[in-house]
């Protein structure tokens, strides 16, 4: 399309998203044909909370091992990654820092409560076999053969034997300057990250009398250190990586470095890759190919302040503090191309697409009609300035209706995108944050004056006509005739029967666990972009009985969404576009995802791109997740048939379910919390294969009544895992 001021659009399909300022409403596209699978990428693809605050994890084999601060020890079942869940756990008197794993034992860095050994043969029942107080903070572990090396704080590095794990004995040390906050073990040499001094290699060789051989200051504060070859790759906290030639050991030199948005923590290594962990960053990618020259290619959010990362079997593990311990897939850690960008003179905040043109609500800089005829060279066709903050829009034909925020609304002529023109406005008592057209009438969320409707069938008199006040900030509206959903933040989602537009009527109320900012519809389901709480899915079959029907965790607070079939692409705030399999609406599935340059706000899909409102990054254009013909559909169902099915489902005080096995198996079955804690084992025994018909009194190991609320059921057997989920209810 040329950037012609004069032209006008021809005839066109609508294809449109109504967007809140931090959520999208509706939009239906054409059928994908270039599209990307995301889950092939990197992405994140769980969080297991944790009881305090995670600062190490080191996986091996079935189990990850964290470092949980006060809480001690957790064993982590992780032999499904997409699934893991709290096994076991040791209470140790300090704060657990940092975590190594040999055979049968983990070695624990309890801060000012020492060193500790602790038996993992039953991970189930870790247990404290040996202690040592150490003279100063410690802060992480290595080991290697028969001894531990403690990066002890304001001591410098302390070596302890552990060839007797009940007797673990202190027997050399060697002052390091300033502060020991990491470390790593390669043949006769430790390598110690200490602050602000930067980095010390120190001769091991023998363990009573390590003497540091060479140091090297690095550009800022050194927290940790792994070596491959003869390069050492140091967390260097503001400064990102920093690469360290030590195949002298007495004369280590900087040899390149890589910058990274947030802090580096931690650090580890798959050649030819560095993932680190930079803290509300996420994980950060880096090609190491060539050390001298090291580059970022991607990165992806976790769930929290990310410290440490422990890589094991395409899968890596993030310690992020309260967030947790979260799982990312990292089979390819090369995120894939961005289509097309765009930097717009504001924020952008809510996007719709028709035909070739997208309209983009930019904050402070009203509206920016784009020319998408080219989605990787998209270029603004004209803009109009507005009053407020543009902060949601529909598109209808040849006008765009524009929610501006404080300043109500705005009807905008498009016939001629070069030169947009105002028609009508009307002011609206609230914050105009979202806007949906239809049939002569727009229904606005106003914020805290609720849902409004305006009578638009004179586009230069708009008139309000009616209202409904909600028990919270109105923030997004999806139209399905006659009834508007809103999305109401604390309040929840909102059914309004809107056959008369005059008066207006609440038929329904839903809390939602979280602050409801977006909502999409598509067939018989609302799905609510839930902020912290992510996606929830609503069953809205019977309207003035909506229910939860599931629900999945993002990463980052879900803000917008878009629905498609099967999909739903969800807009993510700082964890860029999710996607997620909704085929089954009771147990959806994280698929994978796409950081983007600045903050998702709002999201559409127009044939095979998605367009996102990427705040202060302004337009990013994405290949949406293909459509996959094999999709699992069935009630928790696991990678080989291993279904689960819940009846009744929400079960007042017990439920039934089947358990259908594929073939005939052990199967190990479990209740766990939403944080993945085991509730109660119901059975551990062989099934014979065909479906089974089991019961839960809805009690815990203890015979106590557990509190209402979502359960998981988890069997896992030679058929894969399945996971199956409950609402109970009293």
């Amino acid at each position: 399309m040329p950037t012609n001021p004069g032209r006008t659009p021809p005839s066109r399909m609508r294809i449109s998203a109504i967007v809140a300022a931090c959520g999208l409403i509706l939009v239906s596209g054409a059928a994908s044909a270039d599209c990307v699978d995301y889950a092939s990428y990197i992405h994140w693809a769980v969080t297991l909370d944790t009881p305090d605050m995670a600062w190490c994890v080191a996986p091996a084999g079935d189990y990850a091992f964290v470092a949980d601060g006060f809480t001690g020890l957790l064993a982590v079942d992780i032999s499904d990654p997409l699934h893991p869940w709290l096994a076991g756990s040791v209470d140790t008197p300090g704060l657990a820092r940092g975590v190594a794993v040999q055979g049968s034992y983990v070695y624990l860095a309890d801060s000012e409560g020492g060193f500790f050994v602790i038996d993992v043969s039953t991970p189930a029942f870790p247990e404290i076999v040996g202690q040592v107080d150490t003279p100063g903070l410690a802060f992480a572990v290595c080991v290697a053969g028969s001894f531990a090396y403690l990066a002890d704080g304001g001591t410098g590095l302390v070596v302890i034997d552990v060839s007797v794990p009940e007797a673990p004995a202190i027997v050399g040390s060697v002052f390091t300057p300033n502060f020991a906050f990491g470390l790593t073990v390669a043949g006769a040499h430790a390598y110690v990250a200490a602050g602000p001094t930067g980095f010390h290699v120190v001769d091991v060789s023998v363990p009573s009398s390590p003497w540091i051989t060479g140091s090297v200051n690095t550009p800022d504060i050194a927290r940790t250190a792994v070596v491959s070859g003869n390069y050492a790759y140091v967390a260097d906290e503001n400064l990102g990586l920093t690469v360290v030639d030590v195949s002298n050991p007495a004369q280590p030199r900087i040899a390149g470095r890589a910058d990274t948005p947030g802090l580096v923590f931690g650090l580890a290594l798959d050649p030819p890759y560095a993932f680190v962990t930079d803290a509300f960053d996420g994980l950060q990618v880096i090609d190491i190919s060539n050390p001298t020259s090291p580059t970022l290619v991607g990165g992806v959010e976790t769930a929290g302040y990310s410290r440490w990362v422990g890589l094991q079997d395409g899968y890596a593990y993030t310690a992020d503090e309260a967030g947790g311990m979260s799982v990312i897939a990292i089979a390819d850690p090369v995120p894939f191309p961005i289509t097309g960008t765009l930097d717009t003179p504001g924020t952008a905040r809510g996007v719709a697409v028709e035909g070739d043109l997208v309209f983009l609500a930019d904050g402070a800089a009203g509206l920016q009609v784009i020319d998408a005829t080219d989605p990787a060279l998209p270029a603004i066709l004209g803009s109009l300035d507005s009053p407020g903050t543009a902060t949601g829009l529909d598109v209808r034909g040849a006008r765009v209706y524009l929610a501006d925020g404080e300043a109500g609304i705005r009807i905008i002529d498009v016939a001629n995108p070069g030169l947009p023109s105002l028609e009508g406005a009307a002011d609206t008592p609230g914050s105009a944050y979202a806007i949906a057209e239809d049939g002569g009438h727009a229904y606005v969320a106003d914020g805290p004056a609720g849902l409004q409707i305006v009578d638009t069938s004179i586009p230069g008199l708009p008139q309000i006509v009616g209202h409904v006040a909600l028990g919270g900030s109105a923030r997004a509206v999806a139209l399905a005739n006659p009834l508007a959903y809103v999305a109401a933040e604390d309040a929840g989602l909102h059914v309004v029967d809107c056959s008369d537009p005059h008066a207006p009527a609440l038929v329904a109320t839903l809390d939602t666990p979280g602050l409801a900012r977006g909502v999409a519809l598509a067939g018989t389901h609302a799905y609510v972009a839930d902020h912290a709480a992510g996606l929830q899915i609503v069953d809205v079959s019977a309207p003035t009985q909506p229910e939860i029907a599931g629900n999945l965790r993002t990463s980052e607070p879900a803000v917008g969404i878009v629905v498609d079939g099967p999909t739903a692409h969800i807009a993510a705030d700082k964890g860029g576009v999710l996607v997620a399999d909704v085929s089954n609406p009771m147990n959806p599935r994280m698929l994978g995802g796409r950081n983007t340059s600045g903050l998702a706000t709002g999201i559409a899909r127009a044939g095979t791109f998605l367009f996102v409102a990427d705040y202060a990054a302004g337009l990013q254009v994405l290949a949406p997740q293909c459509d996959a013909a094999s999709r699992e559909t069935g009630a928790g169902r696991g990678p080989a048939g291993l279904r689960i099915a819940a009846l009744p489902n929400p079960g007042l005080g017990e439920v039934w379910f089947d358990l259908h096995v594929p073939g005939n198996s052990t199967i190990d079955l479990v209740i766990l919390d939403p944080a993945g804690r085991m509730i109660r084992r119901l059975t551990e025994s062989a099934l014979p294969a065909g479906t089974h018909r089991l019961h839960w009194d809805g009690r815990d190991r203890a015979g106590r009544a557990v509190p209402p609320g979502l359960y998981l059921l988890r069997a896992h057997g030679a058929g894969g895992t399945g996971i199956g989920r409950i609402v109970l209810t009293r």
